[in-house]
């Protein structure tokens, strides 16, 4: 009789208890019981074994005994409806997403906060739920109006937005253009296939302008998550968890956009690494490219320097866990390269003179952040969030201006210090195996780039660094504007490590109840520092914190909770999301005001023409009209002009300023002062000879103001604003 034999790995005998488990997934696959996830995403044309199955060279004889007897077509329609699963699984949210923007647009939906132009904003016809916000004054005071004007206008490249004629290619403002670069900024699309000629047209491509930024954010960091592991349900949750961040939901100007451009971006150079085929490769580069110059054209680099800085390192992570030959790296860098810089030294060409008056700006050309500007109080306040969107009011004076400078990512931190423990450990079982890991299992490299990323951001936002590291690029990079990078960061290790990392029983739960402990009590701490928050709000905070810690560490040591724990981060963030926008129809006051009716009567009837505010207000809806608004905003100066008005005051007008216009016949012509950051006051004499250049036609006032404009005479009393407006005409010469 033969004795039996018993194999026993070699790293039994030498690896400590805990880690038996890698010990077991290094030398054996999967530890029993646990379900294997596909380490990415495949984007070549049909998965490998799929046509071989379907045409009968293969299949393995699992297949085969599966399928039994069943007919030759039978197993061809089997085969080919797995192939079709395997693809139509990553592709349900994206399509999800697509087909969300799709209704909402066409139901001429949007978030934006247009209502509160009006004093009874609570009884607008168009605001369907939620509260307009006041602390998003810059998109419904400049950046909506803009965006409906230039479309009224016909979409040109310039346009006189305050005192210069603006190139509006070279600005962040975002509205739509009809020259190629509208190539490049998918969400004017709809605006410049639809057009202006009716409201319901234009209203329907202001929603899509609205909701394209977001969609994109979620495309682009579910794209991301799934070309470095092949999870739907878990990539398409996370995706929710950063896109709709409180972080994204305070901010005027959606950061979505160059959040997903980039990650889009980055998601195509991994697929492109990836590829079978070079045709394909050198394909997936170029589309890389395209989405890349997206995320720059949205010109804001703080985002788009934190954003791109963590990419980048994951994607060289995932070069090196894939073992990329060079020569494939070199190809698609530069595929990837070439159509992108050819598109941009174009573009800086185009622009020269534009960028070069911006970039000689006191603000913004030649602001300069410094390390150490960003808070912990504010990095961590995502839990209370809830609180914060219903008490608006409740924010302290701790050195932070409003709700968007406050508002964060979700970042459990006591729950990613424990799974950095185990990241750790993992390396360090890794270290002591005696065969290396199996390619399917190879993301630590992936994990570290990514991580790296976010500790540059995090230690510049945080720690009190040398003044040279700015140099780097850093300095473009505000301390709160590299919040999202760092909840970029932690998305990919989470999506990473889910179910791959393991703790001793003992260890993991003396863990999680720490984390739960810890992220209650620094919860209440920020809510000490940062708001004045009821019993009940903190309350609710805590609950929120707990929760987020704990579906956090579901999902990465949980093996049966891993779905529904992302799944229960996802709803949260949802949830949070809604609470803080409202759901508005239309375009309101913006088209439907007496003012708004009047100054397109009044284009129909002559053409454009120039109009001046006297009641800030009035100047919103004029700016979204077909006529220019030489009052309001001015996005870079134009020098010849203010030598003519106010060359002395250089130091007020050489910046990005809004600016209040009042008429005093007293000044010669013009003076500036200054008021509040990026604000100023412009007293000037409209009837002077010398502002005769700027060829003011109409001028907008109220009633009880009491102008003295002796050049003009009233021609309409509109009740708009809650008040009575003037409209005054410069008298024919």
């Amino acid at each position: 009789m033969q004795p039996s034999s018993v194999h026993v790995s070699a790293n039994a005998l030498t690896t400590p208890n805990w880690c038996r488990g890698v010990a077991e997934r290094t030398d054996g696959g999967p530890v029993a019981g646990s379900r294997a996830i596909p380490d990415a995403l495949d984007v070549r044309e049909v998965p490998p074994d799929t046509w071989k199955n379907v045409l009968g060279r293969s299949g393995g004889r699992a297949r085969r005994e599966r399928l039994g007897g069943a007919s030759a077509s039978h197993r061809i329609r089997n085969r080919v409806s797995e192939g079709t699963a395997a693809w139509l699984r990553p592709a349900v949210f994206p399509v999800v997403v697509v087909l969300l923007t799709l209704v909402l647009s066409g139901l001429q939906l949007n978030q934006s906060s247009i209502a509160r132009l009006e004093p009874g904003w609570a009884s607008d016809p168009g605001l369907i739920v939620g509260h307009p916000r006041g602390i998003r004054s810059d998109e419904f005071n400049l950046s909506t109006p803009a965006t409906i004007g230039n479309a009224q206008k016909g979409f040109p490249t310039h346009a006189w937005l305050g005192l210069n004629d603006i190139n509006l290619d070279a600005t962040s403002l975002g509205v739509p253009v009809a020259d190629w670069t509208a190539v490049f900024q998918p969400q004017q699309w709809g605006m410049l296939a639809l057009g202006s000629e009716s409201t319901t047209a234009l209203s329907i491509g202001f929603a899509w302008h609205w909701w394209v930024p977001v969609a994109l954010g979620l495309i682009g960091v579910y794209l991301l998550l799934m070309s470095l592991r092949a999870s739907p349900l878990v990539g398409s949750c996370l995706a929710v968890v950063l896109g709709l961040a409180p972080y994204v939901a305070w901010w005027s100007d959606s950061p979505g956009l160059t959040l997903g451009a980039i990650t889009a971006a980055g998601a195509l150079f991994v697929f492109a690494l990836r590829a079978r085929r070079i045709a394909a490769a050198a394909g997936m580069a170029v589309a890389a490219a395209w989405a890349a110059v997206v995320g720059v054209l949205g010109l804001y680099p703080p985002w788009l320097v934190s954003i791109g800085l963590v990419v980048a390192l994951t994607v060289v992570g995932a070069a090196r866990d894939r073992r990329v030959p060079v020569r494939r790296v070199a190809l698609v860098a530069a595929a990837f390269a070439v159509p992108a810089g050819a598109v941009m030294l174009i573009w800086r060409w185009q622009n020269a003179a534009a960028i070069t008056a911006i970039r000689g700006t006191y603000y913004p050309g030649q602001r300069h952040s410094i390390p150490g500007e960003g808070s912990w109080a504010h990095l961590l306040s995502a839990p209370l969030n809830f609180f914060m969107s219903f008490n608006s009011g409740s924010l302290r004076n701790v050195g932070v201006q409003n709700l968007s400078e406050a508002a964060s990512v979700w970042f459990p931190l006591p729950a990613l210090v424990l799974i950095a423990v185990a990241i750790g450990l993992e390396v360090r079982c890794r270290r002591n195996a005696s065969s290396s890991a199996p390619y399917r299992d190879g993301w630590y490299w992936t994990a570290a780039g990514a991580s790296l990323g976010g500790l540059v951001m995090l230690a510049w936002a945080m720690a009190p660094l040398p003044g040279f590291v700015g140099h780097l690029g850093l300095s473009l990079i505000p301390g709160n504007r590299t919040y999202l990078a760092i909840g970029l960061t932690t998305l990919i290790v989470l999506h990473l490590g889910a179910g791959r990392l393991r703790l001793p029983d003992r260890w993991l739960v003396i863990g999680a109840v720490v984390a739960l402990l810890a992220s209650a009590v620094l919860v209440v701490a920020v809510a000490v520092v940062l708001v004045h928050i009821t019993p009940l709000g903190l309350v609710v905070a805590v609950a929120v914190a707990v929760a987020v810690a704990g579906l956090t560490v579901a999902l990465v040591f949980g093996r049966r909770a891993r779905a529904g724990a992302a799944i229960g981060l996802a709803v949260i963030s949802l949830a949070s999301y809604c609470a803080v926008g409202p759901l508005y129809r239309g375009l309101g006051p913006l088209v439907s005001s007496p003012l708004a009716k009047f100054v397109a009567t009044r284009a129909r009837a002559e053409g454009p023409t120039r109009w001046a505010s006297l009641y800030y207000p009035a100047g919103t809806v004029i700016a979204a009209s077909p006529s220019a608004l030489i009052s309001g905003m001015t996005y870079y100066p134009n020098p010849d002009v203010w030598t003519r008005l106010a060359p002395r005051q250089r130091r007020i007008w050489n910046n990005y300023l809004d600016i209040l216009w009042y008429e005093d016949y007293r000044v010669n012509p013009a003076a500036l002062s200054s008021q509040v950051q990026g604000t100023a006051a412009l007293r000037i004499d409209l009837c002077n000879p010398q502002t005769a250049f700027l060829e003011i036609q109409y001028v907008v006032a109220r009633v009880a103001d009491h102008p003295s404009l002796s050049c003009f005479h009233r021609i309409a009393v509109l009740h708009d604003f809650g008040t009575e407006i003037a409209v005054y005409r410069r008298w024919a010469p």
